[in-house]
């Protein structure tokens, strides 16, 4: 009985780092995914965005097992910039 608990006990708390750890990756992609609407704006910025998202692909590509957070921390001014175009043309469900 006491060998089920501990296992039990495993499980759960490898569930809830995985979960943590999860969410957290989950976060990071999303955040990465706001590059998209510098992506839509006109002029510079469409060259700028694309630019990142060159950057962020070559990051990927030499450090393919690199964590989103970490690639999140290293683009943080980009995507800082691309959620300001995400505010500005964002739309309210009715």
């Amino acid at each position: 009985d006491d060998q089920k608990q501990e296992k039990t006990k495993a499980r759960e708390e490898a569930l809830q780092t995985y979960s943590a750890y999860a969410v957290e990756e989950g976060h990071a992609i999303s955040d990465l995914n706001l590059l998209t609407h510098a992506l839509r704006q006109k002029g510079p910025i469409k060259l700028w965005a694309g630019l990142q998202m060159m950057g962020i692909g070559k990051t990927l590509s030499v450090h393919p097992d690199m964590r989103y957070r970490s690639i999140l921390r290293k683009w943080r001014i980009s995507i800082w910039f691309s959620k300001l175009f995400w505010r500005r043309t964002r739309k309210s469900a009715p």
